[in-house]
Formats: C-alpha cells, structure tokens, sequence
C-alpha cells in the first residue's frame, strides 16, 4: 500500500485535497455567500452542488487509483482538471484583486502534471 501511496502521491495530494475542499464549501455555504472572490461561482453554483461535485469527483479519482482502473481514473482527473480551471478563472477575473486563483492554478497544474505521467 505504501508503495501505492509512493507511487501515486500527486495524485492522493490532489485527490484529497479536492475531497476536503468540496467538504468545506458543502458544510459552510457562507463562503460562497460572504466571500466576494466566489461571486462568480456562486452566480453558477449552489454551494452543495459544487462541493458535493469535488467530494465525488475526488473520490472517484481514489477509487480508480486503489483499483487501477484507468477509465474511472481518466475521467475523475478531467473533471477535476475542468473544476479547477472554471475556479481559477474566475477568482481571476472577480474583482478585488485576490491570491487565491494561485491555489486553484496549482492544482490545475498538479492535475496537467497526473495526467501527463499516466498516459
């Protein structure tokens, strides 16, 4: 399992990580409602429809790195893949100025990165 683990780390830190994201953003919908760098995806998305599409999307991606299923893989990492590009563009482009989009490019590119190595 470790060397699972090892092996396959971006694509754990990147799984988890979504999971845990799309939990906070399900639990406490004041982020999308109080915080003005969401105005965007919250003019899109009710906060438990998007988090609950991280929490699934992550877990799918789990589930096909434990079964080595490269279907559920391949599809779990482009739905991340698209998740966190519609995030980072628009914390870039919702007004003020904000670093957030940082972290949302970051796992855009971890995600490049996963799919680049396996395929």
């Amino acid at each position: 399992m470790w060397q699972l683990v090892i092996l396959r780390w971006d694509s754990f830190v990147l799984s988890i990580g979504s999971v845990l994201y799309g939990i906070q953003l399900y639990v406490y919908p004041n982020i999308l409602q109080d915080y003005k760098v969401y105005q965007v995806i919250r003019e899109m998305f009710d906060h438990k429809i998007i988090g609950a599409i991280f929490i699934v999307l992550g877990i799918l991606k789990l589930v096909g790195i434990v079964l080595n299923n490269k279907t559920i893989k391949v599809l779990a990492i482009r739905g991340l893949l698209f998740v966190w590009l519609l995030f980072m563009v628009a914390f870039v482009i919702t007004p003020p100025p904000n670093t957030v989009w940082i972290m949302a490019f970051m796992s855009f590119m971890l995600g490049l990165g996963i799919i680049i190595r396996e395929e």
